[in-house]
């Protein structure tokens, strides 16, 4: 699902668990072990945030990804903006980025 918030996007994905370099792959355009991906526990699920840059067709992008692994499905949030905006945008992202959790069952 892509959301469109001003000057940066959301995206959010559920993905099948297993091949973590697929998934950020999918979802940033690099291989995992290209960029410094931290990783923490969030939700009883392993989670691992990254932040990367791309040049596009219109200008430098800048983007943030979360994934949330529970061993059966990757849970997924990006949130992207242009180069000149990403700046304004961290608080933002942060927050959003901070609320991601997994519900009970």
């Amino acid at each position: 699902t892509l959301y469109f918030f001003g000057v940066f996007d959301i995206m959010v994905e559920i993905m099948p668990s297993g091949d973590l370099n697929k998934t950020i792959q999918t979802l940033t355009g690099f291989d995992a072990d290209e960029l410094n991906l931290m990783q923490t526990v969030r939700c009883a699920a392993d989670c691992y945030e990254g932040a990367w840059s791309a040049a596009g067709e219109t200008g430098d992008q800048v983007g943030r990804v979360l994934v949330l692994d529970d061993s059966n499905f990757h849970y997924c949030v990006s949130v992207m903006a242009a180069a000149e905006d990403a700046g304004n945008c961290a608080d933002d992202w942060n927050e959003i980025l901070d609320s991601v959790t997994l519900a009970e069952g």
